[in-house]
C-alpha cells in the first residue's frame, strides 16, 4: 500500500484581514512572542497582519484522545526503529489497545511486511510529535527549543510505566489552551522564518539563535526544519485545524512570496 508523507508547508492558522479583526488576546499574544523571538534569539519576524486562532475559538481535542495517541506514535515510531509486527503487536498493541486508535495510514505502516525505508524512517520522527503531545498532557515542564532532538529514554520514561497504568489515559488532562496556542504561535513564526530564508536563498542558524548562531547551514532539509514540521502538525491537530483527522493534518498552500 502507499502511506501518505508529511506536508511540509508552514500552517495558516491565521486570520489577515486588519488589525481591528483581532482580539485583545490574539495581540497581546503576538506582541509576547514577537519580542521573545526577536529579543531573545533575533529571529527574523514576520512584517504583515499575522495571528493565530483566539483562545475562545479553540476547543481542543479530547485528553484521552491525545493519551491514545502518544500510544500509537510510540507504536508507529518503534515500528519505523525495525522492530517487527509480531513483536509490536505481543508486546503493544494488543496490551494497550492502541490499534482501534491507529490511524489508516498508520496501520497500513504496521501492516506492511517490509516496509519502506524512506517511510520508515520518516515515521521514526513521530516521535517529535510525541513529544509535542506528552508536553501538552503536562508530563514535560517546558517544550525545550527545538534545535535538537527530543529526549527518547524520557520519553520511554514517560511511555514504559503508562502502559500497565490505566489512569495515563483515563485522567490524562490537557494544559490550559493559553498555553498551546503560545507554543502553536512560536512555532507558526519559526516556521515562516524557515520557510521565507528557502524562498529567498539564505541560511539560517542551526540552533534557531540568529543573535549567537552556532553554524549557518541551508533552511532545508535539515534536522530543525524536521523538528518544527511535526511539532507544527502536532500542534494543528491539538487545536483541530480544519477539524481534520490525524492523516489530513496539513498546512495551506504558501505563496510564492514566502508569506503564510
Amino acid at each position: 500500500c502507499v502511506c501518505g508523507n508529511l506536508v511540509d508547508v508552514p500552517n495558516k492558522t491565521v486570520e489577515r484581514d486588519t488589525a481591528e479583526a483581532a482580539t485583545s488576546t490574539q495581540t497581546d499574544r503576538v506582541k509576547r512572542i514577537n519580542s521573545l523571538l526577536k529579543d531573545q534569539r533575533g529571529v527574523p519576524i514576520y512584517a504583515g497582519l499575522l495571528w493565530g486562532p483566539d483562545d475562545n475559538s479553540v476547543v481542543l481535542r479530547e485528553p484521552q484522545e491525545v493519551a491514545r495517541r502518544v500510544f500509537v506514535l510510540w507504536a508507529v515510531s518503534i515500528r519505523g526503529e525495525g522492530v517487527s509486527k509480531a513483536e509490536l503487536w505481543n508486546d503493544f498493541l494488543d496490551r494497550e489497545m492502541v490499534w482501534p486508535y491507529a490511524s489508516p495510514e498508520e496501520r497500513c505502516f504496521i501492516n506492511e511486511p517490509r516496509p519502506d525505508p524512506d517511510e520508515a524512517q520518516s515515521l521514526v520522527w513521530r516521535l517529535e510529535s510525541m513529544w509535542v503531545l506528552v508536553w501538552a498532557l503536562g508530563h514535560l515542564d517546558k517544550l525545550p527549543w527545538p534545535d535538537a532532538m527530543c529526549d527518547v529514554p524520557q520519553l520511554l520514561e514517560i511511555v514504559a510505566p503508562a502502559r500497565d497504568d490505566p489512569s495515563f489515559v483515563q485522567q490524562a488532562q490537557l494544559r490550559p489552551v493559553r498555553e498551546i496556542l503560545d507554543e502553536l504561535e512560536m512555532t507558526t513564526r519559526l516556521h515562516w522564518a524557515m520557510r521565507d530564508a528557502y524562498l529567498n536563498q539564505r541560511q539560517i542558524p542551526a540552533n534557531l539563535d540568529w543573535k549567537n548562531p552556532s553554524e549557518w547551514i541551508a533552511p532545508a532539509p535539515n534536522m530543525v526544519g524536521r523538528l518544527i514540521e511535526e511539532r507544527h502538525y502536532a500542534l494543528n491537530w491539538l487545536i483541530r485545524f480544519g477539524d481534520a483527522d490525524w492523516d489530513d493534518v496539513e498546512y495551506p498552500p504558501t505563496p510564492d512570496d514566502g508569506e503564510l
